[in-house]
């Protein structure tokens, strides 16, 4: 009988602590999720049988502004303003873009350039081969390895922009693609192997593969994503 008892009050502990555990687990708030906004997404073209690799450019002004009059190049730029504006030129019009706005300017089209005081834009294309020149810019990135794209397939080119809060986190699998932290400190973890960008520095994420991108800090980081899908 004592022994009857004695599980008794074991068996209530056992399911008492159970009960205590789901509870607490209700009561914990799940991680809060990046906020993301879709700033870009067209058709760029297909691979050659080389591949693309990633180069990116870093275009800075300081107290004066700058401006390139009209060109056109043998391969799609994509301008991306980090900070501060810039105005594109085209046969459509002079547009300008914001801080966190993107624009692509195609093949042969004729362009001019005004890169406004105190102004950061990213310049960056997928390319076939390393780049020699990064549009007057300075080199930021550029892939040590080919994307693995496949020759002959056409791809879109999509820009996002995401805004994780304290402790937020979120999951993401692409198949080719670069990101810039534009504020704070992202925390990149792929299976056991956890990385941290820094706010001004671009980075690739492996192809196919899902990453838990999230914020450690007390405050938000801004980061921008850019991908190829077929």
């Amino acid at each position: 009988m004592q022994m009857s008892h004695t599980f008794v009050r074991l068996s209530g502990v056992v399911v008492a602590a159970a009960l205590t555990a789901s509870l607490l687990a209700a009561c914990t708030p799940a991680a809060p999720p990046a906020a993301v906004e879709t700033k870009m997404d067209v058709s760029y073209g297909s691979p050659p049988a080389g591949g693309w690799t990633w180069g990116v450019a870093d275009i800075s002004t300081g107290p004066q502004e700058r401006a390139e009059d009209t060109n056109n190049h043998g391969f799609p730029w994509v301008f991306y303003v980090v900070r501060g504006s810039t105005e594109l030129g085209t046969a459509e019009g002079k547009k300008t873009l914001a801080a966190g706005e993107a624009m692509m300017i195609s093949t042969r089209q004729d362009h001019s350039h005004r890169f406004f005081a105190q102004s950061q834009v990213l310049a960056f294309r997928p390319t076939p081969q390393r780049m020699a020149e990064f549009h007057r810019g300075t080199k930021l990135h550029e892939s040590a390895a080919s994307l693995g794209v496949k020759p002959g397939q056409n791809y879109s080119l999509r820009i996002r922009n995401f805004t994780i809060p304290p402790r937020g986190s979120e999951s993401i699998t692409a198949e080719a693609s670069f990101g810039y932290v534009v504020e704070g400190t992202l925390s990149i973890r792929s299976g056991d192997n956890t990385t941290t960008q820094e706010a001004g520095k671009a980075f690739e994420l492996p192809s196919n593969v899902e990453q838990v991108l999230s914020n450690e800090g007390a405050a938000p980081v801004k980061f921008m994503l850019a991908d190829l899908r077929p």
